[in-house]
């Protein structure tokens, strides 16, 4: 008689470096196929796809890699969603049809409308987006997860996003997910988080300490510490 089987799988936390946040990552287009639509919808252990374009952006000498979906627009990258802002300062971001809607880049989403409020943003729009208007991104691009929180991109394809910096609006989208993980997870958040003066002309801004790296030894892009199965 089958039996189901319920498995824990515990393994060491890895931090991406600072220098991810305070001087940008470098991506690429990757050339692996993205998983169907079906996946952004299911949770499951076929990290291959997501394995693969980490490796294939390391062999490149980049940090990560963007996948393009079926009909050639951008999608998301390892285990992150992607997201930019354009000239006009408006934060684009696909839509979730083909790609995982995660639970930071909702949140980030609705943080973002106090930027908008704020007069930083113009407006929040979710469409596709084409690789050439990825690249034609005025100040930078995000990666946004649970793992990396929100990252500024300064390159793709060895090409600078706006200035090759990290931009004012990843800053400040940064220090408003920092705040606001700060106060939902109270001690735990706050030691995930410090203020750093010199990263933006504000005040004060929090920006993730650290934040979940893959594990080297496969370049997994795994997200949280425990990883549960069911058979």
């Amino acid at each position: 008689m089958h039996r189901s089987s319920f498995y824990v799988i515990v393994f060491k936390q890895e931090f991406y470096p600072q220098s991810y946040y305070t001087e940008g990552i470098k991506v690429i287009t990757s050339q692996i196929p993205i998983k169907p639509p079906f996946f952004a919808r299911t949770k499951s252990t076929n990290y291959l796809p997501n394995v693969l374009v980490v490796l294939e952006a390391k062999d490149h000498g980049a940090d990560n890699g963007v996948f393009i979906d079926q009909g050639g627009m951008v999608a998301e990258s390892s285990n992150m969603n992607v997201a930019l802002v354009t000239k006009d300062r408006v934060l684009r971001h696909p839509s979730f049809d083909a790609i995982l809607s995660g639970i930071t880049i909702q949140r980030m989403l609705k943080l973002a409308e106090r930027l908008v409020a704020q007069g930083d943003l113009k407006e929040i729009r979710l469409a596709d987006v084409s690789v050439s208007e990825g690249r034609q991104a005025a100040e930078m691009m995000l990666l946004i997860g649970s793992s990396i929180k929100v990252a500024p991109v300064v390159q793709w394809d060895g090409q600078p996003i706006g200035d090759g910096k990290p931009g004012p609006i990843t800053k400040k989208a940064t220090a408003t997910l920092g705040r606001r993980c700060a106060l939902s997870d109270g001690s735990a958040g706050s030691r995930a988080l410090r203020v750093d003066r010199a990263a933006t002309e504000s005040p004060a801004t929090c920006v993730p300490d650290h934040i979940p790296t893959p594990v080297r030894a496969s370049a997994l892009p795994l997200q949280p510490s425990c990883r549960f199965l069911t058979a």
